[in-house]
């Protein structure tokens, strides 16, 4: 990739960031706040050490304001729903849980425990297995901000034996957050679960993974993800790709003719919603 090799190449942060000025329409909304830290030291020989302490900080700040945002929905949550005592309590729990992470970065600012906390938000989520609505205010309140927080945090605490093949730690960061922007193709019925069928060889040839109402363009991030998952399985565990997924066929729709591209976004919408059991709002 061009972009890669220009940042690579570059001398001071002058270049940088006329490569990030000119870049922008690559780079996802949730990787601003580091640009922002980028940008705004412009002195041509900065250490990338001051830059990397400004993106720390910015993003615990961001950290904090979204562990508070968290622990105030939830309390709306249960206050606008009739729900049971025991599925009140466990959103309590959740609750002391969201506040003990908040202490203990408080103490030490440390990266979001994302897999451990994950699995007992599932278990909470489960609870509304047949009230979507429900499961997915939880999951937008109480997941999808610290999973971007996870993947900031991971970017900027990146390995430091890489640092030496690059020669620059902000190099490695803008790389990353150009990668993880990278549009990719993905197919929304798994390739690996045909592959992978041993009594049915001629079945990946034949199956959907080619076809067009099966494949779909998305970040380098979300495709890593992704991977091999069933996609019910996926959207369960991010519920926001239900509304992003309606806003992709939308643009497409209003960007394109129809009678120039051979995609049917109505199929493919169909397609996700069979493989989904959920239901799209509406492509208008």
């Amino acid at each position: 990739m061009e972009i890669l090799n220009n940042i690579q190449k570059a001398e001071n942060m002058n270049e940088i960031i006329d490569i990030i000025n000119s870049n922008k329409k690559f780079i996802k909304p949730k990787y601003q706040i580091l640009i922002d830290c980028i940008i705004k030291h412009k002195h041509p020989n900065i250490d990338d050490n001051k830059i990397c302490a400004s993106m720390k900080k910015q993003v615990n700040k961001k950290y904090i304001s979204e562990l508070m945002k968290s622990a105030t929905t939830l309390s709306r949550i249960m206050n606008s729903h009739p729900l049971p005592r025991e599925d009140r309590e466990a959103i309590i729990q959740i609750k002391k849980e969201l506040d003990a992470i908040m202490l203990q970065n408080a103490r030490k600012s440390q990266t979001f425990p994302l897999e451990e906390y994950r699995g007992k938000l599932k278990a909470l989520t489960e609870r509304f297995c047949d009230r979507y609505e429900i499961r997915d205010e939880i999951w937008n309140a109480a997941y999808i901000p610290f999973k971007d927080i996870y993947v900031l945090q991971r970017i900027i605490n990146l390995d430091s034996q890489l640092i030496p093949k690059v020669d620059s730690k902000l190099k490695i960061i803008l790389q990353t957050i150009f990668k993880s922007s990278t549009a990719t193709i993905e197919h929304l019925d798994p390739q690996r679960k045909y592959a992978s069928s041993k009594d049915k060889p001629n079945l990946y040839q034949n199956s959907l993974k080619d076809k067009s109402n099966n494949l779909v363009v998305a970040c380098n991030e979300c495709n890593y993800t992704k991977r091999g998952k069933e996609l019910h399985t996926w959207v369960a565990r991010n519920p926001d790709i239900i509304n992003n997924f309606s806003s992709y066929l939308k643009r497409i729709k209003n960007s394109f003719n129809p009678v120039d591209i051979k995609y049917n976004i109505y199929e493919v919408a169909r397609h996700f919603e069979k493989l989904t059991g959920r239901e799209l709002p509406p492509i208008v």
